[in-house]
């Protein structure tokens, strides 16, 4: 066999496998993908967190708490994952978050204690958030639109004790320091005081 033989049996062999890839494809038959065509691959699903289970947070805000009492954050957290549950909390008048971490208590409840020597404000902030690395999975609340709870004052109860205890201490002024009653005079009888005067007069004259 000579040169162009063997150049005629390689391009025949070339064609025939080009032919039948083309009837492979217009039949539909799944063995001709290419394995290297990346537009039949699924794409890459991050790493212990499925996409139609997402971690999903149930919270309960409160409308108002005590400055006199810790206050606690508590979440139920869902599909967590590989996620990490966090919340971002701030005061009022203040323009920066301060991030911690959620610990779990028991399963699916996470929670944070904040103490009540920082309860200085009025008012605190927050929002909770599921992250894993750079990406946000899931958030109750958003830094723009943050959870806001009222702090109430123990003041006005402080206020109210000291308010009863002085006017307590005023009556007790008035009653034995101001108005201290006498113990009442013993008036003479008019009636009296002229008979003994007569009696003892006409006393002293009968020894005349």
């Amino acid at each position: 066999m000579n040169t162009r033989q063997i150049k005629n049996k390689r391009w025949l062999q070339k064609a025939g496998l080009a032919l039948a890839a083309v009837i492979a494809l217009l039949a539909g038959d799944p063995g001709w993908t290419l394995a290297n065509d990346s537009n039949n691959q699924e794409p890459a699903q991050p790493q212990g967190i499925l996409s139609d289970e997402l971690p999903m947070i149930s919270h309960s805000p409160l409308p108002e708490i005590r400055a006199d009492d810790d206050f606690f954050i508590v979440a139920t957290i869902n599909n967590i994952g590989n996620g990490t549950p966090v919340v971002h909390y701030r005061f009022k008048d203040s323009e920066a978050y301060f991030t911690r971490t959620l610990h779990q208590s028991e399963a699916g409840i996470y929670g944070l204690k904040i103490l009540s020597a920082a309860l200085t404000n009025d008012k605190v902030e927050y929002y909770i958030e599921v992250t894993s690395g750079a990406r946000t999975l899931a958030t109750f609340g958003s830094e723009s639109d943050p959870i806001e709870v009222k702090i109430a004052s123990p003041k006005p109860l402080i206020w109210m004790i000291a308010a009863g205890v002085l006017t307590l201490a005023s009556i007790f002024i008035f009653r034995y320091a101001i108005y201290s009653p006498q113990e009442p005079m013993e008036i003479p009888d008019p009636d009296n005081v002229h008979k003994k005067d007569f009696k003892a007069t006409e006393h002293k004259y009968s020894r005349v």
